[in-house]
Parts: C-alpha cells; sequence; structure tokens
C-alpha cells in the first residue's frame, strides 16, 4: 500500500467521525478543526526540509520544482 493512500484513508475516517461527532452532539467542529488544519499544513511546508537528515532530498511538489 503506498504511504499517499494510507495518509487519504486516515483522512477520510478522521472526517467521518468529526461529522459523526457533529450529527450526535450538534457541535460544529469544523468551525475549530479547519483553521489548525490550515496552520499545521503551512508549518509542515516551512519545516519539512528541515526535518529531513542532511544529504537527502526533499522533493516539494506542493510548491513546484523547490529542491532542497
Amino acid at each position: 500500500m503506498k504511504r499517499w493512500q494510507i495518509i487519504l484513508g486516515i483522512n477520510l475516517i478522521v472526517m467521518g467521525v468529526f461529522s459523526l461527532v457533529e450529527a450526535i452532539f450538534d457541535v460544529n467542529l469544523w468551525h475549530y478543526i479547519f483553521p489548525l488544519l490550515l496552520v499545521g499544513l503551512g508549518l509542515l511546508l516551512i519545516l519539512r526540509p528541515q526535518i529531513a537528515k542532511p544529504g537527502v532530498q526533499v522533493l516539494m511538489p506542493v510548491l513546484g520544482d523547490t529542491r532542497k
């Protein structure tokens, strides 16, 4: 199984759980979750090259052909 398939599956499960909690408890979780997801994505894009070990080629297709 490829990494993107696992990530997509986990995302779908998490979104389903959030939707279920919203339906049962009548709470709007997306009001809080969406901004946190945006901040987390931004931090991932900024810190990802620093997380990799020296000598490892990091490709970031979200930003185009940037290689560090």
